[in-house]
């Protein structure tokens, strides 16, 4: 959503331009980068799509640019990439709160449903890095960990404690 603000400013238009789930999708495939086949003699079967090339956004979209990038390029960035990319201090501390729980391989488009049961639940983690007051009950975090991940994981709950927030371990 930032991000999406920040080319919105940027070309002083509207930020669902920048949204393949809104304004921004491409009319053929809605926004899903593919089309489905349905031919009777086959199983269906999905395509990428011949107007947006699987990128997911009306060509128009991708005239406005953000330090030179288009939505589509700043989409496949990596979150490390990204970081260095954006100036933003809401951008920068979202995109660094994914680092510290070791995602920064991520693309910033990447969607969810791709992501590993790990992968998700670090994403989850890394939403709770900048919030306070809370109290978090984590259960065996280190279960299948290799011991540099526990190490990561000790510096993750010292983070949430430094804001203030109660961590219950349960091991």
């Amino acid at each position: 959503n930032s991000i999406r603000k920040a080319f919105s400013v940027a070309n002083d238009v509207d930020s669902g331009l920048f949204s393949y789930n809104s304004k921004g999708a491409c009319e053929t495939c809605g926004g899903t980068g593919t089309v489905e086949l349905n031919l009777s003699f086959m199983d269906k079967t999905e395509m990428e799509c011949s107007e947006c090339n699987g990128n997911r956004y009306k060509q128009e979209v991708l005239q406005y640019l953000y330090k030179g990038k288009n939505i589509v390029e700043i989409m496949e960035m990596s979150v490390a990439d990204a970081v260095e990319f954006f100036e933003a201090k809401d951008i920068q501390r979202q995109l660094k709160s994914m680092e510290t729980v070791g995602l920064g391989y991520l693309s910033l488009g990447q969607s969810l449903n791709t992501l590993s049961g790990g992968e998700s639940q670090r994403l989850k983690l890394a939403k709770e890095l900048n919030k306070k007051g809370n109290i978090y009950i984590l259960d065996e975090p280190t279960t299948g960990l290799h011991l540099s991940d526990v190490s990561n994981i000790l510096l993750i709950i010292e983070k949430l404690v430094e804001k203030g927030n109660t961590v219950i371990v349960i091991e």
